[in-house]
């Protein structure tokens, strides 16, 4: 079975150092494989992804060379440690490779690239006003499933 994963540069986020790459989806035993990822329409070079292998939300301002933990935005996804990061697709002998990242989507409005949406399966919906650089939970999308 293939992971879905794009090999970088190593990067350093902070005092985490991480694999010399960003895994940006996963493979279920059907060989289906999934990448969450945005591309900014104004700036196609400015990228904004859950990384499994990381564990946070990276963004990229190269076309994917290097890659930069967005600040404060893991804590808004997993509502500050309640959820995991990433969760078990629950499939017998599955791997590290095997997971669902708890963000199931990343959008930018595409008149508005200032505007990015993330969808979180267990934690709702959160906008950013600022290309991704902060981030707030949008009240009562909570529940959606």
């Amino acid at each position: 079975m293939k992971t879905s994963e794009i090999r970088f540069p190593e990067m350093n986020l902070g005092t985490t150092s991480v694999p010399p790459r960003v895994v940006l989806g996963f493979d279920l035993p059907s060989n289906v494989s999934r990448e969450v990822y945005a591309v900014d329409p104004q700036n196609p070079a400015h990228l904004i992804a859950p990384d499994l292998a990381s564990q946070t939300i990276v963004e990229s301002w190269n076309f994917g060379d290097t890659w930069a933990s967005i600040p404060g935005a893991k804590e808004q996804v997993t509502s500050y440690g309640e959820f995991r990061f990433m969760l078990d697709t629950g499939y017998p002998g599955s791997t590290a490779y095997d997971l669902w990242p708890v963000v199931s989507a990343i959008s930018f409005f595409p008149e508005n690239p200032e505007l990015v949406l993330i969808g979180a399966m267990n934690g709702g919906m959160y906008l950013s006003r600022d290309r991704g650089q902060n981030w707030r939970k949008i009240p009562g999308t909570e529940a959606m499933p």
